[in-house]
Protein backbone atom coordinates (compact mmCIF):
# COMPACT_ATOMS: atom_id res chain seq x y z
CA UNK A 1 0.00 0.00 0.00
CA UNK A 2 2.85 2.38 0.84
CA UNK A 3 4.45 1.64 -2.51
CA UNK A 4 1.22 2.48 -4.34
CA UNK A 5 0.89 5.75 -2.42
CA UNK A 6 4.51 6.63 -3.18
CA UNK A 7 3.99 5.91 -6.88
CA UNK A 8 0.90 8.13 -7.03
CA UNK A 9 2.68 11.02 -5.30
CA UNK A 10 5.77 10.61 -7.48
CA UNK A 11 3.73 10.69 -10.68
CA UNK A 12 1.69 13.69 -9.54
CA UNK A 13 4.76 15.70 -8.56
CA UNK A 14 6.73 14.54 -11.60
CA UNK A 15 4.05 15.69 -13.99
CA UNK A 16 3.81 19.08 -12.31
CA UNK A 17 7.57 19.61 -12.25
CA UNK A 18 7.76 18.87 -15.98
CA UNK A 19 5.29 21.70 -16.63
CA UNK A 20 7.48 24.08 -14.61
CA UNK A 21 10.71 22.87 -16.23
CA UNK A 22 9.53 23.49 -19.79
CA UNK A 23 8.80 27.20 -20.14
CA UNK A 24 6.84 28.43 -23.12
CA UNK A 25 8.82 30.29 -25.78
CA UNK A 26 7.77 33.90 -25.39
CA UNK A 27 9.57 37.21 -25.94
CA UNK A 28 11.00 37.29 -22.39
CA UNK A 29 12.60 33.85 -22.73
CA UNK A 30 13.73 34.45 -26.31
CA UNK A 31 15.39 37.78 -25.46
CA UNK A 32 17.91 36.15 -23.10
CA UNK A 33 18.90 33.36 -25.48
CA UNK A 34 22.01 33.91 -27.57
CA UNK A 35 21.24 31.98 -30.75
CA UNK A 36 23.53 32.73 -33.69
CA UNK A 37 21.05 31.34 -36.26
CA UNK A 38 17.73 32.36 -34.76
CA UNK A 39 15.13 30.60 -32.65
CA UNK A 40 13.01 27.54 -33.23
CA UNK A 41 10.08 26.41 -31.13
CA UNK A 42 10.55 22.92 -29.70
CA UNK A 43 7.97 20.14 -29.61
CA UNK A 44 6.72 21.26 -26.20
CA UNK A 45 6.52 24.97 -27.05
CA UNK A 46 9.90 25.73 -25.48
CA UNK A 47 12.58 27.92 -27.10
CA UNK A 48 15.53 26.25 -28.75
CA UNK A 49 18.31 27.57 -30.98
CA UNK A 50 17.75 26.89 -34.68
CA UNK A 51 20.28 24.90 -36.69
CA UNK A 52 22.25 26.39 -39.59
CA UNK A 53 22.97 25.14 -43.10
CA UNK A 54 24.81 21.79 -42.90
CA UNK A 55 24.03 21.20 -39.21
CA UNK A 56 22.51 17.94 -37.95
CA UNK A 57 18.75 17.99 -37.43
CA UNK A 58 15.75 15.72 -37.01
CA UNK A 59 15.65 12.52 -35.06
CA UNK A 60 12.88 11.28 -32.84
CA UNK A 61 10.98 14.38 -31.62
CA UNK A 62 13.66 16.51 -33.33
CA UNK A 63 16.21 15.56 -30.69
CA UNK A 64 18.98 16.75 -33.07
CA UNK A 65 17.25 20.11 -33.56
CA UNK A 66 15.18 22.10 -36.02
CA UNK A 67 16.53 24.11 -38.95
CA UNK A 68 16.44 27.90 -39.21
CA UNK A 69 13.87 29.68 -41.42
CA UNK A 70 14.38 28.95 -45.10
CA UNK A 71 16.06 25.60 -44.43
CA UNK A 72 14.67 22.07 -44.38
CA UNK A 73 15.87 18.96 -42.61
CA UNK A 74 16.92 16.54 -45.35
CA UNK A 75 16.45 13.08 -43.87
CA UNK A 76 14.93 9.68 -44.56
CA UNK A 77 11.24 10.48 -44.04
CA UNK A 78 10.38 6.78 -43.79
CA UNK A 79 12.36 6.60 -40.53
CA UNK A 80 10.96 9.01 -37.89
CA UNK A 81 14.13 8.72 -35.80
CA UNK A 82 16.48 9.46 -38.72
CA UNK A 83 19.15 12.12 -38.40
CA UNK A 84 19.43 14.61 -41.25
CA UNK A 85 21.23 17.77 -42.38
CA UNK A 86 19.84 21.29 -42.80
CA UNK A 87 19.66 22.21 -46.50
CA UNK A 88 18.12 25.04 -48.50
CA UNK A 89 14.42 24.50 -48.88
Amino acid sequence: MKLLLFACVYLAVGGESQKIWRKRCDSAVASVMDCPYGLAVGNYGDCTCAKALGDECGGSNNVFGKCDAGLLCDKNMADPSAKGKCVFG
